[in-house]
């Protein structure tokens, strides 16, 4: 696609993501998760990412393309593999479910 329909595609993506980590992190807060820092962390880097991401693909920068896909599958991955599912667990045992 042309570079302002991914910028903005990934301006969306952004926005969902951004919605789905405040819910994450009000039922962290509320469950008294013991790694919410950490985990806040890493959603504020990866918002932030993207946010950099997309303005790199506003300017036109080619190459931010396929950034944004190396870094969505990696950052992705990671976070839901090893964060995420810490999360789950300790909201499972508490009787809880991810949002």
């Amino acid at each position: 696609g042309d570079p302002e329909t991914i910028a903005d595609d990934l301006e969306s993506l952004t926005d969902y993501m951004d919605a789905h980590f405040t819910s994450e992190q009000i039922l962290m807060r509320e469950e008294g998760y013991p790694d919410f820092e950490a985990h806040l962390r890493e959603h504020d880097a990866a918002i932030e990412l993207l946010r950099h991401l997309e303005s790199r693909v506003r300017s036109g920068d080619a190459s931010a393309s396929v950034d944004i896909l190396s870094a969505l599958k990696g950052w992705l991955v990671s976070h839901i593999h090893r964060a995420d599912r810490a999360l789950a667990t300790f909201l499972q045992e508490r009787g809880q479910e991810m949002p």
